[in-house]
């Protein structure tokens, strides 16, 4: 394991990747809202786009990077959020790159 990552754990400072949970209050309204869980800083992903406008990653192993039905979840759990909280076109278009993506490559 990472002593990086542990001594961060221990500390409670949050990164990209192990960001602070935020409960939204909102979520259990009568209407479809934002996740329970805030994913939004998920939404500024500070690493490469594909060729089909979402996420890659390299994975541990050092392999061709690669997008993964999980992190584009997460990422557009975390996009869907800020899109609802602050209706910017770009959260938009960067939702929808997600959907495609999850629709012809998810399982």
């Amino acid at each position: 394991m990472d002593l990086l990552y542990l001594i961060r754990f221990a500390l409670s400072i949050s990164d990209y990747w192990h960001p602070h949970s935020e409960i939204q209050t909102d979520f259990l309204s009568d209407k479809i809202g934002r996740y329970p869980v805030s994913m939004e800083a998920k939404a500024d992903y500070p690493g490469p786009l594909g060729d089909e406008e979402v996420r890659i990653v390299v994975g541990s192993s050092g392999k061709t990077p690669a997008s993964s039905t999980v992190d584009i979840i997460l990422y557009g759990l975390g996009t869907r959020g800020a899109f609802i909280r602050m209706r910017d076109e770009r959260c938009y278009q960067k939702l929808v790159s997600d959907l495609r993506w999850l629709a012809s490559h998810g399982s």
